[in-house]
């Protein structure tokens, strides 16, 4: 059924590979991927209440998951419950401190929120503790734009051109 569900999704049929990632989430329910999988779908239908679900339960049972603190966040996102999306950017890095994608994703929240100076801070820590690393290299690109936009909206208009023009 998953591999289906593959099928489906490179056909962009999503409402089908949902019904297989779903069967294969009931003939395995233990199985990350199958599960990540279903609950991906689900959240491209804005079915957010399984989405939520689904990866609660993963999360509960692995709280390692990378992709579900992610997809969980998203999840929040897509539905606008912002303080249950913050609660899950704080509970990602509470579990994994100075992830790149967490305390990006969780730096560019806050200057949603309007709380630039948060960010700021959160991402200066980053620089200054993971700032020599591969994977913040990998990500630099993303990183630079979230600065550039945390200076903007603190209205240092020169430092965020120079950070977005890197970008």
């Amino acid at each position: 059924e998953f591999l289906m569900g593959e099928v489906e999704i490179a056909r962009n049929n999503r409402a089908q590979a949902r019904k297989y990632y779903e069967l294969a989430v009931k003939a395995s329910p233990d199985n990350v991927l199958f599960t990540l999988a279903f609950a991906r779908t689900c959240l491209d239908e804005k079915d957010y209440e399984t989405t939520g679900r689904l990866v609660e339960g993963l999360l509960d049972k692995n709280p390692k998951l990378h992709r579900g603190y992610e997809l969980l966040a998203m999840t929040f996102q897509a539905s606008e419950e912002v303080v249950k999306e913050e609660q899950v950017y704080q509970r990602w890095l509470e579990t994994f401190p100075n992830n790149v994608i967490a305390t990006n994703n969780y730096a560019y929240f806050l200057i949603k929120q309007n709380r630039p100076r948060e960010a700021l801070k959160y991402m200066q820590d980053l620089k200054n503790s993971v700032g020599d690393t591969p994977t913040y290299k990998f990500y630099l690109s993303q990183l630079l734009d979230t600065e550039g936009w945390v200076y903007f909206k603190i209205a240092d208009y020169a430092k965020s051109r120079e950070l977005l023009e890197k970008a």
